[in-house]
This record gives C-alpha cells, sequence and structure tokens, in this order.
C-alpha cells in the first residue's frame, strides 16, 4: 500500500507541476555580432592606410626606395655664392637653388643654353634637346628654330629636373658592399656671365647579403605561429602587445626617413611628428576599443596592414643606397621590424581569426568560450 501511495503522489505531482524546457543558448548571434565587428574594423583600418603620405606614396609608386648608384655635390669652379645644388632620388634628379639677385644659366647636354634662373623665376630654352629629355618641358611646346626661345616654366627660384650627367658610368661590373667612386659628373653653367663648372662624383655599392635577414624572419614568424597555437589567449595577447609596436613604430620610422630624405624643412619635420603621432594614437584606439577575442583579431588586423605596407620597402636590401634621410642598415632594420614584427603578431592571434571566422553555431564551449561570454541557460515555462 505504501508503495502505491508513493507511485500515486508522485504522479499527481508531476501532473500538476510546472513543465520545465530548457532551451540551448542561440550562438550564432554573438558569432555574427564578432565577425561584422571585425570586418568593420577591418575597413576602418583599411581606410586609414589610405592616407598614406604623399612623398611615401611617390616613392612607393616609383619604385625608387633604394639604388646601387648614388651623386654627390662636390664643388663650384670657381665659387658661386648664392647657388645651392642638391641631389635627389640617388642619382636620378638634381636641384638648383638660387637666389633672386643672381642670374644663372645652365647649358645641356649638347652645350646649348638650357635653363635660366633670374629674378623672374626659372625659364627654359624651347629649343633646347635636353628640356624635353629632362621633361622640363613638354614635347608638344618645344621648338626647332633657330636661336634662343625662353619660356617661364616657374615662379620661384628653385628647380629639379632628370639629368643624365649625374650618371657617367651606367654599367658597373664589380660588385662590392662598400660605396666605392666610380666616376666623375660635371654640368657646365654661367653664374652672371662667368663661366663655373658644377661636379661631382658618382658612388656605386651593391645591397647586403640577403640570407641573413630572410632566415632570421622566417624562424621567428615560424616560432611565433607555433606558439600561437601552443599558448593561451591571454599569453597570445602579452606577445602581440610586444611584437605589434616593434612592427608600427619600424614602420613609421622607414616613412619618416622617406618624408625628410630630400629636404628637412621644418614643415616636413612637423609633418613627419604629426602624421607619426596620429597613426600611433589610431591603432592604440582601434586595439583599445576592442575586448576578448575580438582585441586579439583587431591585433592581428594590425599586424598583418604594417607586414603589408611594408612588403614594397622590402627592395632595400637589394641595393647599396637607400634613399632615406636615416642611415641606410637602421632603416633595413626598421623595414625588417615591421615586416616581421606585423607578421609574428598576425600569426600569433592567427587561431583566435580562424576560431571568429570559421566557428560554427552549436559548436558548443570548446569552440565557443571565447568567441563570446557563457551565456545562462534561459527556461520556458508551459
Amino acid at each position: 500500500m505504501q508503495i502505491f501511495s508513493r507511485v500515486s503522489w508522485t504522479a499527481e505531482t508531476l501532473r500538476d507541476a510546472t513543465i520545465v524546457r530548457t532551451v540551448a543558448p542561440d550562438r550564432r548571434r554573438p558569432v555574427r555580432s564578432l565577425v561584422l565587428r571585425f570586418l568593420l574594423c577591418s575597413i576602418i583600418v583599411g581606410a586609414f592606410s589610405l592616407t598614406v603620405p604623399a612623398p611615401v606614396s611617390a616613392h612607393l609608386r616609383s619604385g625608387s626606395l633604394s639604388t646601387d648608384f648614388k651623386a654627390s655635390v662636390g664643388t663650384f669652379e670657381p665659387a658661386a655664392p648664392g647657388v645651392g645644388a642638391h641631389v635627389l632620388d640617388g642619382d636620378l634628379r638634381i636641384e638648383l637653388r638660387v637666389l633672386p639677385a643672381r642670374t644663372v644659366v645652365v647649358l645641356g647636354i649638347l652645350g646649348e643654353p638650357f635653363l635660366r634662373f633670374s629674378r623672374a623665376g626659372v625659364e627654359a630654352n624651347l629649343a633646347s634637346p635636353t628640356a624635353t629629355s629632362a621633361s622640363v618641358i613638354d614635347k608638344d611646346d618645344s621648338v626647332s628654330l633657330p636661336g634662343v626661345h625662353w619660356h617661364l616654366v616657374r615662379h620661384e627660384h628653385v628647380l629639379a629636373w632628370h639629368d643624365n650627367r649625374l650618371r657617367p658610368v651606367p654599367v658597373v661590373r664589380a660588385r662590392s658592399h662598400e660605396a666605392h667612386a666610380v666616376g666623375m659628373w660635371s654640368i657646365p653653367l654661367f653664374v652672371d656671365g662667368r663661366h663655373t663648372t658644377l661636379s661631382g662624383r658618382e658612388w656605386h655599392a651593391t645591397g647586403p647579403s640577403l640570407w641573413p635577414w630572410l632566415v632570421a624572419g622566417v624562424l621567428l614568424v615560424a616560432i611565433a605561429g607555433f606558439a600561437g597555437r601552443r599558448i593561451p589567449p591571454r599569453r597570445q595577447l602579452l606577445v602581440a602587445s610586444l611584437m605589434l609596436p616593434i612592427a608600427v613604430l619600424g614602420l613609421v620610422a622607414s616613412w619618416a626617413g622617406v618624408i625628410l630624405a630630400d629636404s628637412a624643412t621644418p614643415a616636413s619635420v612637423a609633418f613627419a611628428v604629426v602624421f607619426s603621432g596620429v597613426s600611433v594614437l589610431f591603432l592604440c584606439v582601434v586595439i583599445a576599443a576592442a575586448e576578448g577575442t575580438m582585441r586579439l583579431c583587431v591585433m592581428a588586423l594590425v599586424g598583418a596592414f604594417t607586414a603589408a605596407f611594408a612588403a614594397p620597402e622590402a627592395t632595400i636590401f637589394k641595393h647599396g643606397f637607400v634613399l632615406s634621410a636615416l642611415p641606410g642598415t637602421v632603416v633595413r632594420l626598421a623595414v625588417a621590424a615591421a615586416l616581421i614584427g606585423g607578421l609574428s603578431a598576425a600569426a600569433v592571434c592567427g587561431s583566435a581569426v580562424r576560431g571568429l571566422l570559421f566557428a560554427t553555431p552549436g559548436s558548443g564551449r570548446r569552440s565557443g568560450h571565447w568567441l563570446a561570454p557563457a551565456e545562462p541557460a534561459d527556461h520556458d515555462t508551459a
């Protein structure tokens, strides 16, 4: 009797009791939210990367970040006070600055009057073959008439032009990592009617051996990728926090050197400082705004972008002279830091990106606990 009574009580209790139904949390919503946030950060960082300084962008497009030839300015014979010369882009262009009070006529490759600096500015001879070959004037503006036909090309008293005379020895067969003089160059001109010659030296050097840089870079990135699969997320964050600042500062330093390469004016120095500060501040804000796995993903994204923008500068390892205001060794170290540091940060955080992009709903806490905090089960009453 006691047994039947207990069974009857249990059935009655189950009949009158509230039925509890456990509903599994929908993990698709947090995963989708994080993926969308990651894509948004990708767009933001990508848009910011388009703000590459114009001097850097020009050097990247032209590939003139390094060269095996470099021309140096020697002296004016006889001396020419008020006239200054500066070689740009290794040996591709020469820049002449003249005080307005002086009148300077530069002779072309054939000895013809080529340029004239005066109070009016800089004029080019439309009948000069050098003016056309140096792209000082358009080919359509050139004339074949006898005599000199001056045409004002700019009101300032400074002009830079491409001059083949800066490279008297176009090919050097001897390979040496040390810079050595291979020839002399000269450009004749008249300063206030007096014949003067601007002369200088042409230097040649080949790039350093690439193997030490390549082996060290591949080894460090491989170690970072292997460690990223073995260490917990907190240590991934620590390693990426060490590698990413090195990469970003290396890229910014190499860009600053390019900006200041031609002429370190107060305006260019101020621009380099402001651009560097704004870039670092922007990346810090983007990273600090993310949390958990999202922060690791953003750091991987920034590391990948940093390495991608440093990749075109890798040509500096092929040539002997780096076109930068910084020493060549310093620039190579900065570019190597940007490449290796950026790729290492991306490799360390790669598991977080894979977990975010390839997470499947209902995969359980094993695959989803880093993507979003565990949600308590919802209970519906019926």
